[in-house]
């Protein structure tokens, strides 16, 4: 096998060229282990691997399709913005008062917002005991120490405490 070199440097214009010219031979496809793509990757020639190949392939493809979606042709219009969902029917209330369904899932609550909140020595008493009781071996089983805990905290998050 030969030897890799580490590349400091980007991608140059001739091995872009080299590589469309390539994928466009082979047509490789998306699986990342390709037979395909480490042909593309030895006929390439640079000593880049075929998962760095292929990755630059696929990130240069979404650039080009994102530059497209923006460029927009002379005499063309642009395209109008997404209608905005109206607060009531986001809500799951019509503007009339009745409930519609939304168009959104409902966002999960959380606890915290995202913050830490500590366990408190109630909580971790109540967990041990909990635990002593049930003794959950499933998810399942972490979900209701979780419920019969009633701190809003999830099986995970129990099971994760309870294994520190």
């Amino acid at each position: 096998a030969p030897a890799r070199r580490r590349r400091e440097s980007g991608w140059s214009a001739e091995e872009e060229s080299r590589l469309e010219a390539l994928v466009t031979e082979y047509r490789p496809g998306s699986s990342v282990l390709s037979a395909k793509w480490q042909a593309v990757a030895e006929q390439l020639g640079t000593g880049r691997t075929l998962v760095a190949v292929r990755g630059h392939w696929y990130a240069q493809r979404a650039a080009r399709e994102r530059e497209l979606k923006l460029a927009v042709p002379a005499g063309e219009a642009e395209p109008a913005p997404p209608t905005p969902i109206p607060a009531a029917a986001d809500a799951g209330v019509s503007a009339a008062g009745g409930e519609v369904e939304s168009a959104r899932p409902a966002k999960r609550s959380r606890r915290s917002s995202g913050s830490l909140v500590r366990w408190s020595e109630e909580e971790e008493a109540r967990l041990g005991s909990l635990v002593a009781e049930t003794e959950p071996r499933t998810s399942a089983a972490w979900q209701q120490v979780a419920e019969a805990l009633g701190s809003g905290r999830s099986g995970g998050a129990g099971l994760q405490h309870w294994q520190i």
